[in-house]
């Protein structure tokens, strides 16, 4: 071996001092070779020990990776899904926005349609309490010239009759002074004899006086009745009318 490492074979003409050299060099350089075997032999496990570290670390790695790939998988999965559920909602909700959209705008119309609907009905009742207005003025207008004219024709039959009884009272008196005079111009026998029928001729003109003042009277109160009967229709009406216009307002 020594002369495999020194590239001579051994020979007995080396001296015995140089064969020691070369012993001691050669001791020297398997004690180097040892140890550097051992260090091989060292770093060698080591080698082993961080290889199959390595190893371990790489399959520890390939689970993790293979886990880490696994979760990823399942969140991508678990990601489509929520992003397909949003896209649903996404199309729901515009859907339901559309529909409200349209909801919105028929309230809107209806809105629009309620308000003018209600300008007109306030309009409406405007001119309808106006109406009513002029309508009881004209009712207490009619009432005033209704009664106004009641109260003449009562004027006019009290002014009749009392002109009546002034004419009756005239025709009497011209009666008694043409009387008088007859009496002035007659004897006293005759005086006695014709008292008594120029009294009951006083008395029957009296009487038909009275009589026909009666029947104009009643007459007069007949037509009175029948033109406030004419005229309570009428005011009845314009009352209805009146209170028509009340219950609508």
């Amino acid at each position: 071996k020594l002369g495999k490492y020194l590239g001579r074979p051994m020979e007995g003409t080396v001296s015995s001092d140089g064969s020691k050299a070369v012993i001691a060099a050669l001791t020297s350089l398997q004690e180097k070779i040892h140890k550097l075997e051992l260090e091989k032999e060292f770093y060698q496990r080591n080698f082993e020990l961080v290889k199959a570290q390595l190893e371990n670390l790489k399959a520890d790695a390939e689970v993790a990776l293979k886990a880490e790939r696994q979760s990823f998988a399942s969140k991508e999965r678990h990601f489509e899904s929520m992003v397909s559920l949003l896209t649903q909602d996404k199309q729901t909700f515009k859907e339901e926005r559309d529909g409200l959209q349209v909801q919105l705008d028929t309230l809107r119309v209806k809105l629009d349609f309620s308000n003018a609907e209600a300008e007109r009905l306030k309009a409406e009742r405007t001119e309808a309490d106006g109406l009513q207005k002029a309508l009881e003025a004209s009712l207490a207008e009619l009432k005033a010239q209704l009664n106004a004219a009641l109260s003449e024709r009562a004027d006019a039959a009290s002014r009749t009759n009392s002109q009546e009884v002034v004419e009756l009272q005239v025709e009497l008196r011209k009666f008694l002074t043409a009387a008088a005079q007859d009496k002035r111009c007659t004897t006293t026998s005759t005086e006695d004899v014709s008292e008594k029928p120029a009294g009951t001729v006083l008395q029957q003109a009296a009487v038909e006086r009275k009589e026909q003042g009666k029947e104009e009277s009643q007459q007069q109160q007949q037509q009175q009745q029948q033109q406030q009967q004419q005229q309570e229709p009428s005011e009845k009406n314009l009352e209805a009318v009146v209170t028509d216009l009340v219950k609508l307002n």
